[in-house]
């Protein structure tokens, strides 16, 4: 009996040992644990992929990050699209067609978007002002509680399990004053290894205790080269018309795809002379009233815009399907140059297009 007594005594005494760590070494032990501060130090760029469901509704989203502070996530669902971009300086949102600038306070929590993840390993090279709270209860277990202070309105709790010393959990109020007296916590679970570094692949995010959504991560991919336009405002402004145009093509709204183009547009297309102005773009893009066949898939896929003022290139691949009489479909794709011109501000048009097909 005295041997069963004392074990319990031991693990008694041995719990205030478990707990009583000072803050430098659980700072120490979680960057450890999530693969080393020189490690997260060399991560420049990361490309994260998620899908959730709510109310019966699939969510993909991709999350890119340009450190330090470039911030991009793109959101959709099979009826609308949604982009959300930080790109350094100021942050705006597009949803389908429309564009805004980003409420008060999202533009600070969308370049704090970009060190999400290893926020908590580089605390300690990043001087920001921290604390340890203690002990508190979590799911039933005790964990361990840190306070960062990156200002008076900016504080951030993050809960750290005692044996993994892996994020469990980090609670705030917003800055975004739509959101204001709203508590979000985000949980994580499914920890795995990517290229070394720790990466947890269930994410779940809760509003005043309310589970809002969870993300199921598809994919991460570190230190990828991310060019600067990816971020720009202008450059998504022309990637969103360059999908409204291949919707209107496959629907067969040939206003719209006439009208994506300037006054005085001009087409290039293969084994024809230069077409421009609204009657030879018509001509040309509306089929026959007696053609059967018709587009069934457009897509354009951009490898590269450049914005030049009020002038933009841009080039890359396309690729569709054909819907033959019988039912069969052909496929095809080729590349393209395309050079906009900004008409109005934030309205950007085609002003020359350039294709030809490539074989397959």
């Amino acid at each position: 009996m005295k041997k069963f007594i004392l074990l319990f005594s031991l693990g008694l005494l041995f719990l205030p040992q478990l707990y009583s760590q000072s803050l430098d070494e659980l700072l120490d032990k979680h960057a450890e644990a999530m693969g080393g501060v020189d490690a997260w130090k060399k991560m420049h760029a990361h490309i994260i992929k998620d899908e959730s469901e709510r109310n019966g509704i699939t969510y993909r989203s991709v999350l890119t990050v340009k450190l330090p502070n470039k911030v991009r996530i793109d959101l959709e669902t099979e009826n609308w699209d949604r982009i959300k971009s930080y790109d350094g300086k100021e942050g705006w949102i597009m949803r389908n067609d429309s564009l805004k600038p980003m409420p008060e306070g999202e533009d600070k929590e969308m370049a704090e978007e970009a060190e999400f993840h290893g926020e908590l390993v580089l605390a300690k090279s990043r001087g920001h002002q921290m604390s340890y709270e203690g002990l508190a209860e979590l799911n039933g277990q005790k964990v361990h509680k840190i306070k960062m202070a990156k200002s008076e309105l900016d504080e951030q709790f993050y809960y750290l399990n005692p044996e993994t010393y892996l994020l469990e959990m980090i609670s705030e109020f917003s800055e975004d004053v739509s959101w204001k007296g709203v508590e979000f916590k985000t949980t994580f679970a499914d920890y795995r290894k990517v290229d070394g570094l720790l990466f947890p692949f269930i994410t779940d995010l809760y509003a005043n205790d309310r589970l809002l959504r969870r993300f199921k991560t598809l994919e991460v991919k570190l230190n990828v080269e991310i060019p600067d336009w990816v971020f720009e405002k202008d450059q998504n402004i022309i990637r969103r018309n360059m999908r409204l145009f291949s919707k209107a093509l496959v629907e067969g709204d040939y206003d719209t795809v006439i009208d994506a183009y300037t006054a005085d547009g001009k087409i290039f297309p293969n084994n024809a002379p230069i077409m421009e102005g609204e009657a030879d773009l018509r001509a040309y893009w509306i089929p026959p009233a007696d053609r059967k066949s018709k587009t069934s898939y457009h897509k354009l896929m951009p490898e590269e815009i450049r914005i030049m003022g009020n002038e933009a290139y841009d080039y890359g691949y396309y690729e569709g399907k054909t819907k033959n009489t019988d039912g069969s479909e052909t496929s095809w794709k080729g590349k393209y140059v395309v050079i906009w011109k900004e008409v109005e501000a934030d309205v950007w048009k085609m002003y020359l297009d350039i294709w030809n097909r490539v074989r397959e």
